[in-house]
């Protein structure tokens, strides 16, 4: 009998969640068998419980990564999008220029210190497992409780298939199945106590724990991001800019503001035609009076 594959689960929301560990139940079996150090068969060690929880959190570190690296290209994009639709007119200016250099360097400096926060709540996360809600033990039993469900689906599919395999065999409707499933009297008379008992047991403690872990851990990330990254645009972008572009200095304001040189002199050449048209306007109409 080869138990189908369990996963644990993961939060589908925002941010993506990490990838799920696979585990069987034969798996199972022999890294507890590997970790029994009480020489009782069947004996759980809580330690083996620990280690594989860890190892379901193994995948996390390229979740995170993927989650900065997603988060950076977005805000940068934002960034850019928001400075051409602002800035639009002044384009050829220099003004236009430090503008997006002095906030995308105040966007990698956020990111940057984010990506330190992340990664240390995420080694939190991956150096002991710990429980510290009240309703551990309420979920945990509901967890087990769906396991053993489709524990018990598959014995009975199972049962039957084997009966069914031979010619001519009578086949026994899913619905039939499904009840069997359920009828524990039945299940103990026909095919007795599940050998896998203590694997989905302990199943369930990691399944448990890998899905409060990652709900937590998502909800985490995002107020992290929200307040590390996101508020900081929010209210301090005036600031940023004031100090990295000595905006107080008149001077600096006028060449930030002036464009290239070939066109700042195209620039001030009309300027200038257009001072001596404006005298000789002035000259016509004393003329006129």
């Amino acid at each position: 009998m080869e138990p189908t594959p369990r996963r644990t689960k993961a939060d589908p929301g925002t941010p993506s969640a990490p990838a799920r560990q696979n585990f069987t139940l034969d798996t199972l079996r022999y890294q507890y068998e590997r970790g029994n150090t009480s020489g009782v068969p069947g004996s759980v060690n809580a330690k083996v419980t620990d280690r594989l929880i860890l190892e379901s959190l193994a995948s996390w570190d390229a979740a995170v990564s993927r989650l900065l690296k997603d988060a950076n290209e977005i805000i940068t994009s934002l960034i850019n999008q928001s400075i051409d639709n602002v800035l639009k007119n002044l384009h050829l200016t220099e003004f236009y220029s430090r503008t997006k250099e002095e906030l995308l360097a105040f966007v990698a400096r956020l990111m940057h210190d984010e990506g330190d926060r992340l990664k240390h709540l995420l080694s939190c996360e991956q150096e002991k497992p710990i429980v510290t809600h009240s309703n551990w033990a309420t979920l945990r039993n509901a967890t087990l409780r769906t396991l053993q469900t489709q524990r018990n689906t598959q014995r009975v599919n199972e049962h039957f298939d084997t009966l069914e395999a031979y010619p001519k065999a009578k086949i026994t409707p899913a619905d039939k199945r499904a009840e069997k499933a359920n009828d524990a009297a039945w299940l103990s008379q026909n095919l007795g106590m599940d050998d896998y008992t203590t694997e989905v047991d302990s199943l369930a403690t990691i399944m448990c724990y890998y899905e409060n872990a990652v709900m937590c851990f998502v909800n985490t990330a995002a107020k992290s991001l929200e307040f590390g990254v996101l508020r900081p645009l929010r209210n301090d972008i005036a600031q940023t800019l004031r100090d990295g572009l000595n905006a107080g200095d008149p001077a600096v304001c006028a060449q930030l503001l002036a464009e290239d040189p070939d066109r700042e002199r195209e620039r001030l050449g009309l300027l200038s035609e257009k001072g001596k048209l404006d005298q000789a306007m002035a000259k016509i109409g004393e003329l006129q009076n």
